[in-house]
């Protein structure tokens, strides 16, 4: 339960709903490896102190300006070793407060497909 969703009942207004899964893509939407994460999502990840942001444009992460097709690959510019992106990212979805892991959304997260 969000901040959102405590407003939202406390004033009497009517829930959001976030479909649990899209057929198609919408414009703009990033797919890497068939889970859809939608255009404008926000990515972050802590790595030995910094915090560093990405987010979700024209079918891609884009983190510093550069494009990236794979969670891990965005991953690897920063660690520059190996590392397992969907565990590495936390994910914003658009209209929603709160962070949960990349890796939420390949098991049939809020949005995205557990198809692989």
């Amino acid at each position: 339960v969000t901040e959102n969703d405590v407003l939202r009942e406390l004033l009497h207004l009517p829930a959001i709903e976030v479909t649990s899964r899209r057929r198609r893509p919408a414009a703009g939407d990033w797919v890497p490896k068939g889970v859809t994460v939608p255009a404008g999502s926000e990515l972050r990840a802590h790595y030995k102190g910094q915090l560093h942001l990405a987010e979700v444009l024209s079918g891609a992460l884009v983190l510093n300006g550069k494009r990236f097709d794979s969670p891990s690959a965005a991953a690897m510019s920063i660690t520059r070793h190996p590392v397992n992106g969907w565990t590495f990212w936390e994910v914003r979805l658009p209209g929603q407060g709160r962070w949960t892991r990349l890796k939420s959304l390949r098991s049939g997260g809020t949005v995205g497909s557990a198809t692989e």
